[in-house]
């Protein structure tokens, strides 16, 4: 038995989505912490503003965001653009990797 061809574009494209997204998250911190000398695998992720930690639930890539409409849970202050702006252009690289339906891993010369 097959998927239904657009089943497994839609699978896809969700999985792609999360990949990428993850992915850009990582590399977020990785982008934030070190100029500052700072860990990228300790200590969790927190607000700019408070300092409070966020959890893994309010740490979901892009997603969280939007549900949080761009600001912190605990103390109300904004949370740039360009987290999810990040996060969303990898993906958008991921995508146009997969777009016709092979993975292409770009090589530096």
């Amino acid at each position: 038995m097959t998927a239904e061809p657009a089943a497994i574009v839609t699978l896809a494209a969700l999985v792609t989505f999360l990949v990428g997204a993850c992915i850009g998250s990582f590399l977020n911190v990785v982008i934030y912490r070190l100029p500052l000398e700072e860990s990228i695998v300790s200590p969790r992720s927190r607000c700019p503003g408070c300092g409070r930690a966020i959890p893994a639930w309010e740490n979901i890539p892009v997603v969280s965001y939007i549900l949080l409409r761009g600001k912190c849970a605990g103390c109300g202050g904004a949370i740039s653009w360009r987290v999810p702006g990040g996060r969303t252009a990898h993906r958008d690289r991921v995508r146009g990797d997969l777009s016709d339906g092979r993975l292409r891993i770009p090589v530096s010369a």
